[in-house]
């Protein structure tokens, strides 16, 4: 009976609280609306609500017709016309094993589009990962960051928190992308040991034919931006936090995770 009368008093007391607790209403455009992402990295837009997204590859009895991603991607050009069919396209990309991924704006486009697909090409629905939250700082094994795969609600619980306390410590939990820019080609979305290209591209100037180790330019910049073009390629480092490309990568990471 005291346990009990112990019990019904701390829940009196907690209810209390909580009736006189100020009701806060958030604003339109808030930070929790955002990835949390590390204190010196800039808020990113929690990706909008999209249709599924379709990825197409060659048949088996096309794959000696169909080697490349370009050649799938012009395949489906082809034989589907998002007008006819009466569909938006919010993007296509090329991926990896001569596979082209598409970004439907709705169910009933993700439908239409499956359907059309010509019999050269098969037709998947890329699984969205789980969340991702990172433990920062955390010091039980030397300075380092625990990744931690959550569900949305308690991706959502840890990240509005923004603190965890884990033994004698108190460290920043945030959301963690975590994309791989490869080390040969210096590519984003695949580790080197996967890497495919035949040549080896300098971290260091963006060269062709060596590695950062080997390097004797003088001048330096991001190999990644200056494969494809970009002017601002000379301000900054191959797979610096401020990289457009890695920007762009932790973006599409973004798009392929369920956040609820």
């Amino acid at each position: 009976m005291e346990s009990e009368a112990r019990v019904a008093h701390t829940r009196s007391e907690i209810n209390s609280i909580l009736a006189e607790a100020p009701t806060v209403t958030p604003a339109a455009d808030t930070y929790a609306a955002r990835l949390k992402l590390p204190r010196q990295a800039v808020p990113m837009e929690m990706p909008s609500a999209r249709g599924p997204v379709l990825a197409f590859y060659p048949t088996t009895e096309q794959q000696e017709n169909l080697k490349t991603a370009e050649d799938t991607k012009r395949e489906l050009k082809s034989a589907i016309d998002p007008r006819k069919i009466n569909i938006q396209v919010e993007k296509l990309r090329k991926v990896g094993n001569a596979g082209v991924v598409v970004q439907t704006t709705s169910k009933d486009a993700a439908t239409k589009l499956k359907n059309a697909a010509p019999p050269t090409l098969r037709v998947t629905e890329p699984k969205r990962r789980q969340p991702l939250v990172g433990l920062r700082n955390m010091s039980d094994r030397g300075i380092t960051t625990v990744v931690l795969e959550c569900t949305p609600e308690l991706r959502d619980l840890l990240t509005g928190l923004g603190r965890v306390y884990v033994g004698w410590e108190v460290v920043e939990a945030c959301d963690f992308l975590g994309v791989t820019c490869c080390r040969k080609c210096q590519q984003y979305g695949h580790p080197e040991k996967f890497c495919r290209s035949k040549e080896e591209v300098c971290s260091g100037c963006g060269s062709i034919g060596h590695r950062k180790e080997a390097c004797k330019a003088e001048t330096t910049r991001c190999a990644t931006c200056h494969r494809f073009g970009k002017r601002d390629a000379a301000t900054h480092l191959t797979a610096a936090i401020d990289c457009p490309a890695q920007r762009f990568a932790e973006e599409r990471a973004a798009a392929m995770t369920n956040y609820g």
